[in-house]
Order: C-alpha cells, then structure tokens, then sequence
C-alpha cells in the first residue's frame, strides 16, 4: 500500500466505525486496518467543491471522535490542500446535472447518483487511482462497465487482509 492514490467511497468509513449491521466483526476490523493504513503514504482524491466531504460529513463526526473512519475523514479535512495528502479535483456538471467528466461515458449515469460524484473524481484524477467500496453492491454489479472504462476499484472486503 506504499504511495497509492484512492478514492474512499464513504462506505468503507462507515464500515470501519462499525455503523453498518450487514457487516461482520471480521469486516468491520478488515475496514479498520486498511482505514488505519491510509494515515500513511497515500494520496486520496476528492473534489475541489466538498461534494465528497458533504457525504462523508452526513455519516463521519467533524470532531475525529469516536470511531476511525471518523478521525481519517477530519485528518483528510484538516489536510485537504497538503498535496502529499490529497488530490483536489475540479468536478462540474453541465445544465443537465450530469457531471463533465461523463461525457461520452454516460451509460455510467446508471449508477446511484450519490456514487457518481466518485466517478466524477476517478476520471478527472491526474493520477492512476482506485476507488475503495466496502459494502454497496452497485460497484461489483456493474464490474464490466466500470472494466470499459478502465475504472478500478478495490473491494476492500474482498482483498487480503493488511
């Protein structure tokens, strides 16, 4: 996991705070590691407009505390600008509501729509990064889409444990 570049899908910080029932004990420590591996040598992108802290900020407490999904959410918030941090990617959409960096890619508008702001990011990145699920289905359902497109994700419940 040294020098990778992410997208968090909010998923997998709610998992690690243990706030999901459909997930096991084992799943739930699973999202704790790799959330705990993140404080180092990662750069995570999100987008410059905090579409993707608004989400994060509905589910994560702003103080850190208590769980750490919630501590690495306010560390990312706290580091947004540090570029050895993170990657601010300007998103936009057109009047239509659909972003920009759909364009010519718009059978992925078929995914949630609170999932496609992490499209979004994936595709105007600089760098070759993933985006990280833990528990939503639309990511793994719709593998050979995201396969076209050349979209990586980690399942991060499905990966060796860290």
């Amino acid at each position: 996991m040294v020098n990778k570049y992410y997208i968090i899908d909010t998923n997998v910080f709610v998992a690690a705070n243990g706030g999901t029932d459909q997930l096991s004990e084992d799943d739930i420590n699973r999202c704790k590691s790799f959330v705990a591996l993140l404080f180092s040598k990662t750069i995570i992108s999100i987008d410059a407009k905090s579409e993707i802290f608004s989400e994060y900020f509905r589910y994560m407490n702003r103080s850190g505390q208590p769980g750490i999904g919630d501590a690495y959410v306010k560390y990312l918030w706290d580091r947004q600008c540090d570029k050895t941090v993170c990657e601010l990617v300007d998103i936009s959409k057109n009047k239509n509501g659909v972003y920009k960096q759909l364009k010519g890619k718009e059978d992925l508008i078929c995914f949630d729509p609170n999932d496609l702001k992490f499209i979004a990011v994936y595709l105007g990145s600089k760098f070759n990064t993933t985006i990280c699920n833990a528990s939503d289905r639309d990511w793994e359902e719709n593998k050979s889409l995201l396969a076209k497109y050349n979209i990586n994700v980690l399942e991060v419940l499905q990966e060796p444990t860290p």
